[in-house]
């Protein structure tokens, strides 16, 4: 049923985006590596280890639009919003139900510019294509190393900025 609905949207000339955040913090994203027996890796933070960065993003068919940001909250959720529909004219924007995405400012603003919003159940990420993005980002950091809030946002820049990283959508 979801597939048939985006199918026609895209027929009807909307530009069709799967939207979520993901948070990056200073704290590794180790994904496996080899260790002396008994030995306990350790990595030294410079700073909190539990500052961190948020990114919202945007699926879309050819192409994922991103915005690094220090919190999540409606306010910036509303930013990228507006961003995405000035670039875009007429939106489909596809999401779970985070609360800061249904917000009287957010949803005032969807129905004013006539966005379509298609709500997602929830705890089903397995109907979101971008959640496989923000995975595959994650194992990429994994190969990376950062001491500071600063080489993270390089190394994540890095990785939004990498094509391969974007996962193919098929029959969404």
């Amino acid at each position: 049923k979801l597939r048939r609905r985006i199918k026609k949207l895209v027929q009807d000339g909307y530009a069709v985006s799967f939207l979520d955040e993901s948070i990056y913090s200073l704290i590794p994203y180790i994904t496996k590596g080899w260790f002396a027996v008994g030995s306990k890796p350790t990595k030294k933070i410079i700073n909190s280890p539990h500052q961190k960065l948020c990114v919202f993003g945007a699926l879309f068919q050819d192409e994922v639009v991103t915005k690094i940001s220090k919190k999540i909250n409606s306010t910036k959720f509303l930013e990228f919003v507006k961003r995405l529909y000035k670039n875009n004219g007429k939106l489909c924007i596809i999401a779970d139900n985070a609360s800061w995405h249904l917000t009287k400012k957010v949803m005032n603003f969807i129905k004013t510019n006539k966005i379509k919003l298609i709500r997602l159940l929830a705890y089903s990420p397995e109907l979101n294509p971008i959640e496989q993005y923000w995975q595959n980002i994650k194992k990429w950091l994994g190969t990376r190393i950062w001491f500071s809030i600063q080489e993270l946002e390089k190394e994540l820049r890095s990785a939004l900025r990498r094509k391969i990283l974007v996962p193919n959508r098929y029959e969404y």
